[in-house]
């Protein structure tokens, strides 16, 4: 059973498929079912039902907890980081984007925000050349805000 939106008891019927966690303390841990994504800490009862699953083939928890957790924002850029998969999970932790190795030192990387101001103070945060930039929209947020950062310097000789 499950809290509904309103607080009152929601039963649904689920079948785990495979489950995924976070090192962080007290971060939610979730399972992931054929259709979905549930958090277990908002589980308020279980019981089993004796029948034996066997998976063939699990999706990838992790990967569908992050795409469900960025996956609701007005905006979204992608960039590709020239570091491997797990040195982009630390720049970008999985609840705040969707990774794509593309290489063994680069990873494609999908964020989600309210405005593309928002995803470009994310983006130059995080101290590495960014390539791959898309949408156009979001590389020239960026090049405005580089050249504005630039300008600000003054003359190189001063």
């Amino acid at each position: 059973m499950w809290p509904a939106g309103d607080g009152a008891a929601d039963r649904r019927a689920a079948a785990p498929t495979a489950g995924s966690g976070w090192s962080r303390p007290r971060s939610p841990r979730w399972f992931a079912t054929e259709r979905r994504t549930f958090r277990a800490d908002r589980v308020a009862e279980a019981r089993p039902t004796g029948e034996t699953v066997r998976i063939d083939d699990p999706p990838d928890a992790a990967g569908l907890v992050a795409t469900m957790l960025t996956s609701h924002y007005p905006v979204y850029g992608t960039v590709v980081l020239p570091v491997p998969l797990p040195e982009a999970r630390r720049l970008v932790p999985p609840g705040a984007g969707v990774h794509e190795s593309v290489g063994a030192d680069a990873t494609r990387v999908t964020v989600g925000g309210r405005d593309l101001d928002e995803l470009a103070t994310r983006l130059l945060a995080l101290a590495v050349p960014l390539t791959g930039v898309e949408p156009g929209e979001l590389r020239a947020v960026l090049r405005a805000r580089l050249r504005s950062q630039l300008d600000a310097l003054g003359p190189e000789d001063a």
